[in-house]
């Protein structure tokens, strides 16, 4: 994990797998990385908003794209489901 600035971090997939969204607050945005090659391929924008949890505001951006990720999902255009699990714990 790097912290790049106050509320900016930068994660690999494998890394942001075996954390949890509780490890970061409310307003802090996340760079998932490929462990390989380094490129950007989701960012996750970590939101409660009036809630307790994560679940319902954090909203999840294609890092080629820029499109919002909404649906978990193993297909191109569907959140992954690792990033889903990351929201949820």
């Amino acid at each position: 994990m790097i912290k790049v600035d106050d509320k900016l971090y930068k994660l690999t997939n494998k890394e942001v797998a075996k954390m949890k969204a509780t490890d970061f607050k409310s307003g802090d945005v996340i760079y998932v990385t490929d462990a390989k090659s380094g490129k950007i391929k989701y960012i996750v924008e970590l939101n409660k908003g009036e809630y307790k949890t994560f679940g319902l505001k954090t909203r999840v951006m294609d890092g080629d794209t820029f499109k919002y990720l909404t649906t978990p999902g193993s297909s191109k255009g569907f959140r992954p489901y690792y990033i889903d699990d990351f929201i949820h714990r």
